[in-house]
């Protein structure tokens, strides 16, 4: 079956080996449920190819299956009509209202792939509960609403744009799914898994927890970092970080060889675990973003506890593009004890940068583990003559 053309989103049909993967991990994520009185639902079904492996995998279940396209709701009710199939613009609040289908806290599971993209707004408001909204992504949207639907314990498994997970748009609703509904990323698809669509994806499972009860996810997931005892009365002291900028190849194009250079030392991740004699000393110009005292760790590549390197050196740093640096603004924080701390917390480090499906870190997965530590973090802005306590 083809995408309709009236369709204002991108649709683009799970193929047989990922429904197939889906069905299976919403199988294991059930665990001992009764099949018999399960009630799975998928609020963007399509042609239906992942309800058709969930009732392949778990026969007994009852299915629901409702879509924007009306061409995919005719289809399902003719070729499944054991089935409960309904039309619903999942964006739209009075579609939902009107559908029998669209019930807030009914369904045992969820299986789910959103549309990708859409022409148009690609930014969706989306209320999970009364004073909790959000605003994201559509297919986070599609996720929030499902989740929506599901019962205290249900289960949900979707395919999602790799985009959702390493958006700096969405990562406050990533974080707090990952704290809250036990977020976890199991698989990467690169592009090619979907015919037509260039898209890297990602397949991951949310469980609709009480929101009484937060809890943190497993360890295929975003791990939330513990707080250590020495920061325990240091909880809203500030740090700011920093994202090098400076390929290796241009290293040479910041040096300034007239007089009114500062002397500076440039620092790439193969540095890391290297002699500070042995990094390169440069001359630049002021309006180069310059780094003092901070900890320093890859932003690119595989990272380990020792990864993380402590500077305090009079010489400033120019950071490569490799390279993520994170500095205390205030005396309340010994330097210290902040690399004791990110060591301590390098498995968080090493889970944020897999669940991207490469191993790469990203600004708001950063903020998101140092915002769980207790402190507060500002990104530094590059302007005009940046040049950093100078």
């Amino acid at each position: 079956m083809s995408p309709s053309s009236d369709n204002p989103l991108d649709q683009y049909f799970s193929p047989f080996e990922l429904a197939s993967s889906i069905a299976d991990l919403l199988a294991e994520g059930l665990g001992d449920a009764r099949y018999s009185e399960l009630d799975v639902v998928d609020f963007c079904a399509g042609a239906g190819s992942l309800l058709d492996a969930v009732s392949a995998r778990i026969p007994a279940a009852r299915i629901f299956a409702t879509d924007l396209d009306g061409s995919c709701v005719r289809l399902l009710r003719k070729v499944r009509p054991s089935w409960k199939v309904g039309q619903i613009d999942l964006f739209n609040e009075r579609s939902r209202r009107s559908s029998l289908l669209y019930r807030e806290q009914f369904y045992s599971a969820f299986v789910l792939n959103p549309p990708f993209s859409g022409r148009g707004v690609h930014v969706e408001s989306s209320s999970f509960a009364e004073g909790l909204r959000f605003v994201c992504s559509r297919p986070l949207a599609c996720l929030l609403l499902s989740l929506r639907a599901l019962r205290i314990g249900g289960y949900g498994v979707a395919v999602l744009p790799l985009s959702c997970l390493r958006s700096d748009r969405d990562a406050h609703v990533v974080r707090w799914l990952s704290s809250h509904m036990n977020l976890t990323v199991h698989s990467y698809n690169g592009r090619g898994c979907f015919p037509d669509a260039a898209a890297q994806t990602v397949v991951v499972s949310v469980r609709r927890n009480c929101l009484a009860q937060p809890v943190s996810s497993g360890a295929d997931g975003f791990v939330l970092p513990r707080v250590p005892e020495r920061f325990s009365g240091l909880s809203g002291e500030s740090l700011t970080l920093f994202r090098g900028k400076v390929p290796v190849r241009f290293r040479t194009r910041v040096a300034s060889g007239g007089e009114g250079g500062v002397a500076a030392c440039y620092v790439h991740t193969t540095d890391l675990k290297h002699p500070l004699s042995t990094w390169t000393s440069i001359s630049v110009s002021r309006d180069v973003c310059l780094v003092r005292d901070c900890v320093l760790f890859p932003r690119v590549g595989k990272i380990s506890k020792g990864s993380f390197r402590m500077y305090s050196g009079s010489v400033p740093l120019i950071l490569s593009d490799c390279l993520f640096a994170l500095s205390p603004n205030s005396e309340g924080i010994a330097l210290t004890d902040l690399f004791l701390t990110l060591q301590d917390n390098c498995d968080s480090f090493v889970t944020n940068s897999q669940a991207t499906g490469a191993p790469y870190l990203t600004i708001s997965q950063i903020c998101a583990i140092v915002d769980s530590l207790g402190f507060s973090v500002s990104i530094h802005q590059c302007r005009d003559r940046c040049l950093y306590r100078d």
